[in-house]
């Protein structure tokens, strides 16, 4: 004899689940909150993807300051997104692809046009 209570609970309720929403497995709702779209564009106007150019090695400073605490250090070649609105007339403000944000000297990021 088999024992159906297994099956008996996996059922779905109408009563509690009204018949325009389908539970998924785990008896939750299978669609995602709306999303404006919009918002990230505009949060990407502002950051410009750059490369460190003319060093070998490249201190991401905590204050846009050549005295700053250092974050990290980058090679050369790596790639960041520099913040134009965050950044000063001698650091950008960058976020590495580590995620580590701070600030570098202007002159060894080339920004990419």
């Amino acid at each position: 004899m088999q024992n159906n209570s297994q099956g008996h609970r996996d059922r779905v309720d109408p009563k509690i689940a009204p018949s325009h929403e389908e539970p998924n497995s785990r008896g939750l709702r299978a669609e995602a909150p709306m999303v404006d779209e919009a918002a990230p564009a505009e949060v990407m106007k502002a950051f410009t993807a750059g490369v460190v150019t003319d060093c070998m090695r490249l201190y991401v400073r905590k204050d846009p300051s050549p005295d700053g605490e250092v974050v990290t250090i980058i090679d050369c070649l790596s790639k960041v997104m520099v913040d134009m609105e965050g950044s000063t007339d001698e650091f950008y403000k960058v976020c590495t692809a580590s995620g580590a944000e701070g600030f570098c000297m202007r002159k060894y990021i080339a920004l990419k046009r």
